[in-house]
């Protein structure tokens, strides 16, 4: 979510969209969609088909952030002090 703050275009999201779309990409990148159920769906009013295109974007983000001029914050997430989260890949399908 930190990476999607330095970008114009994800202010086109409100912030309950980006949220919910990296918590569906974090359940993605471990092989758990199976908990985002009705009660997700129900509680936060977002669909996987909703979230779509911004979890699509924040996957494009955290891809151009390896190689882009912004590589602070993938920088910060490589580090051992937040478990290296920053080298997990996503594929977004």
């Amino acid at each position: 979510v930190e990476r999607t703050l330095q970008e114009y275009s994800m202010l086109r999201y409100l912030p309950s969209t980006t949220a919910a779309a990296a918590l569906w990409l974090s359940l993605k990148a471990h092989d758990s969609l199976e908990l985002w159920d009705e009660t997700m769906i129900r509680v936060s009013k977002y669909t996987p088909e909703t979230l779509g295109d911004c979890a699509c974007e924040i996957v494009y983000l955290i891809q151009k952030g390896k190689s882009g001029m912004l590589q602070a914050v993938d920088k910060k997430y490589s580090s051992s002090k937040y478990m290296n989260v920053g080298e997990i890949d996503i594929d977004f399908e």
